[in-house]
């Protein structure tokens, strides 16, 4: 026969669990807003999209609120390193009252499946989307052959 008394303590191992757990969340939600726990690194990453034509590798990278000289790229034949980070500061004379977006910072690199022409490289940034152009080296990239008659 079961005991009440044994039910009894299973909800409340159960409500101190749930009640552990809205701890453990409020905390990292709380962390989050300061700008500093794991959950907050988790967002920001950079979304890429790279895609490819004959001529050339398109890679766009989201990187809202960063300027252009806040972002670094390194190129090779083989592939490219980006560095970008976003500083949040407070103009001269304020102060602030309440702060919900955090500074960041990002580095990536990507290999790259072909050669490609480094000095051709172009790379802009707009609308908090960067676009980076690289060119496939010139031996790689296909070539059209006319077939004569």
């Amino acid at each position: 026969m079961l005991n009440w008394m044994d039910v009894n303590r299973t909800f409340q191992e159960l409500d101190l669990f749930r009640r552990e757990m809205d701890r453990l969340f409020n905390d990292a939600l709380r962390d989050e807003v300061v700008g500093g726990s794991a959950f907050s690194a988790l967002d920001q990453r950079a979304g890429a999209r790279m895609i490819t034509t004959d001529e050339a590798f398109v890679l766009t990278v989201d990187v809202p609120g960063v300027r252009s000289e806040d972002i670094g790229l390194q190129v090779t034949r083989d592939g490219l390193t980006l560095h970008a980070a976003r500083t949040i500061g407070v103009p001269e004379g304020y102060s602030t009252h309440r702060h919900e977006r955090g500074s960041w910072e990002i580095s990536r690199s990507w290999n790259m499946p072909v050669a490609i022409d480094p000095d051709e490289v172009v790379a802009e940034v707009k609308n908090g989307v960067l676009t980076v152009t690289l060119p496939k080296a010139a031996e790689v990239q296909p070539r059209r052959i006319t077939v004569q008659a």
